[in-house]
Order: structure tokens, then C-alpha cells, then sequence
């Protein structure tokens, strides 16, 4: 099991004392080396100020996501740096934008992107195909894992609470939330290019499958802390590049004797955030169930930069565009396709070869998402 690290917003460690402070929103009371003294309450964007019992030491605050942020600290006029203590987050206010960072051995390392608004991402690049292949699930209808593992990563951080962030070191199915009452909901699987003529296929690092399903992925999860692989791309008779897929239903079946897909209302999200590695450039694309064959399977989605080191992007639904070769006359947007979203899908399309990948976190727009998997 992979070493984990506990993200602690306002746990303050600085250079010149031990100071260290605890706020309690609720109460509105700071309480500084065992001392409470009276504290503003936390109103988001407001900035207030702690200094220590000696009056050494001066520490800006603001607060930002209902928790009071540790910025700057001035002892006897000079800047202070935060001491970096292995496992301890701080964070940092530029304009908009607040950046976290965690103590990784011995140096501060951004810990997942900036929470501010993104820079819209461009999907006219994705060559998408247009057949049915493009949305052709696993053969396995219910990929059911028998794991009792934590799911909820509430603890690492001030982020969203649309649905906890998933975490590859912390279980195998994504709480999406809004299962309709079938438990088949979150639970990941892949799919590939040979409805249509391709030869694609996934290579798993380990033996998949379990006592439910023969293609569960819990094996792989457990051994990657992630959904990883090589996506081994073969056009074979295609007209376009090859792909394969890996995903997971947002609703899961409608009910637990009917296997149809259900759709659901994913607005509360705001968007995706993602942590992955891939040696390709993937895209994230909106599965809409039957609806995709009225749109010529020209599903919304967003382009991902290929990374083989890792790192992490933060999507809004208005990033999601329907890409540019599609000119039919049924058009439908990231936002609109959220309020009937189906399936999130990891989608890489390349020349023929083998791209090794691996997604490790996902979760809700400003859901927390690492800069890179661990």
C-alpha cells in the first residue's frame, strides 16, 4: 500500500517559532498556543491576521472554500518561509487563484492545480469516431466489486463535496452519487475499436476479474493505485486512427432486472477533475446513452495533453465541446450534456502503437485532484 499523505489547509508550521493555530469556523474562535482569543469569522474572501503570544511573528489569513488559508507570515519585519515538514500542505493566494502545495520529500510540490477558473480546453483537435464503436461498452453489463475499501477523500484537502474524489490507493468504484438504486454505478471498465474493424485491445499489468465479474478491474486498481495499462492501438480495417477506452457509468443500470443505462443530472458537479499518465494525448468525452446516435456520436469532450510523468487538469462542463468535423444539425454542449450524462470516458486515439496510461484520481470540478499520481 502506497504511503499516504494527509492535506492539511491550515496546519501551520513557519521558521521563526512553533506557533501553530486551529480555526473553528463554526465558533469563530483562532485558538494560538493553547490560548483561544477572539477570531473573524470565515467569510469567503475575507483576510484577517494572528500574530503569536510574544508578538514575534505576524500571519496573514484568508479564507477561501469556507476554510481560513495560512499566506504570509512577517516575524520582527522580516518574510517568513513555511518549514517544510514531510506530509504538511500550505497554500498560496496569486490574484484568483489559490495554489496548494505538500511537503514531499523535503521540498514543496504543488498538490493538484490552482483553484480558480480554468482556461478553456479546445476539442476541435479530437478526431472522435463517428460509429457506434465509439460508445460500445465492455461484454460485462455489471462490473461489481466485492472490496470494502474507503472511497470518500474528504480528508486530504478543501474541495468540492459534489462526490468524493476518487483515489486509486482508496478503492475501486467512484461514489458518483447518483446511482439510481442498482449499486452498478462507478465501477470501471474499457472498451475498444472492433465493432468497426479495429484491432485495439488493452494489456492489463495483472489478472482481471472477480467473483462477480470476469472483467473487473479491481486487480488492476489495487496493483496501479489507478486504472493502468498499454493501449495497444491496431487500425486493422479503420478509416481512422484506432482507439480504446476506459470508463465508468454515472447513474448505472436503471434497476437491478433492467440492464439499460440510466441517465443522470451531473450539473452539481461543475465539471471533472482528473490525475492521470498517459503517453498519448487522451481527451475526456461525455457518453449520452442513446442520444449519441442523434448527434452522429459527436459527444462532447475535452483534450488532454499527454503526460508520462503525470499531472492533473481541472474541467469545467463548459470546456466540453462537441468537436469540429461534426456539422449536423442536433448540437448540445458541455453544460447541457451534464444535465444527461451517461458515462465519463478516457478516451485515447493515436497512430498505431503502445501507449501505457494510467488514471489515478477523479473527481468533481475542483474536486482536489493531485498534480500527479503517487
Amino acid at each position: 500500500m502506497k504511503k499516504k499523505f494527509l492535506f492539511l489547509p491550515v496546519a501551520v508550521m513557519w521558521g521563526c517559532t512553533d506557533y501553530a493555530g486551529q480555526w473553528e469556523d463554526s465558533y469563530g474562535v483562532a485558538f494560538a498556543q493553547g490560548s483561544s482569543t477572539p477570531a473573524q469569522i470565515c467569510v469567503e474572501g475575507t483576510t484577517t491576521a494572528l500574530s503569536d503570544d510574544q508578538g514575534n511573528c505576524t500571519t496573514d489569513f484568508i479564507c477561501a472554500n469556507n476554510a481560513w488559508i495560512p499566506q504570509n507570515t512577517v516575524c520582527k519585519g522580516s518574510q517568513q518561509q513555511r518549514i517544510c515538514d514531510e506530509g504538511i500542505g500550505t497554500s498560496v493566494v496569486n490574484g484568483s487563484c489559490i495554489t496548494n502545495f505538500l511537503c514531499i520529500n523535503n521540498a514543496w510540490v504543488v498538490y493538484g492545480d490552482p483553484i480558480c477558473t480554468p482556461t478553456p480546453v479546445s476539442s476541435s483537435s479530437i478526431t472522435i469516431p463517428k460509429s457506434s464503436s465509439s460508445v460500445k461498452r465492455s461484454s460485462s453489463s455489471v462490473v461489481r466489486s466485492s472490496s470494502s475499501k474507503a472511497r470518500s477523500s474528504s480528508s486530504r484537502g478543501p474541495v468540492s463535496t459534489a462526490f468524493p474524489t476518487w483515489y486509486g490507493s482508496d478503492g475501486y468504484r467512484v461514489d458518483t452519487r447518483l446511482d439510481k438504486g442498482s449499486e452498478t454505478s462507478g465501477y470501471w471498465y474499457g472498451y475498444a475499436d472492433d465493432a468497426d474493424g479495429g484491432k485495439s485491445t488493452i494489456v492489463w499489468p495483472v489478472e482481471i476479474g472477480n467473483e462477480y465479474s470476469e472483467l473487473a478491474l479491481d486487480n488492476v486498481i489495487e496493483h496501479c493505485g489507478g486504472v493502468c495499462g498499454t493501449a495497444v492501438l491496431d487500425k486493422g480495417t479503420l478509416t481512422y486512427n484506432p482507439f480504446v477506452g476506459i470508463a465508468f457509468d454515472v447513474a448505472g443500470q436503471t434497476s437491478k432486472t433492467n440492464k439499460t443505462l440510466a441517465a443522470a443530472d451531473a450539473s452539481a458537479w461543475g465539471g471533472v477533475c482528473i490525475t492521470y499518465r498517459s503517453e498519448a494525448a487522451p481527451a475526456l468525452q461525455l457518453g449520452l446513452g442513446d442520444f449519441d446516435r442523434e448527434i452522429g456520436f459527436a459527444n462532447p469532450a475535452a483534450s488532454l495533453p499527454k503526460s508520462t510523468a503525470g499531472t492533473s487538469k481541472n474541467l469545467a462542463w463548459s470546456d466540453f465541446k462537441q468537436p469540429a468535423w461534426y456539422k449536423g444539425a442536433t448540437k448540445i454542449d458541455g453544460e447541457d450534456a451534464a444535465k444527461r450524462l451517461v458515462t465519463l470516458k478516457f478516451l485515447i486515439q493515436a497512430t498505431p502503437g503502445d501507449y501505457n496510461f494510467n488514471i489515478c484520481v477523479v473527481g468533481p470540478y475542483n474536486g482536489g485532484c493531485p498534480q500527479m499520481c503517487n
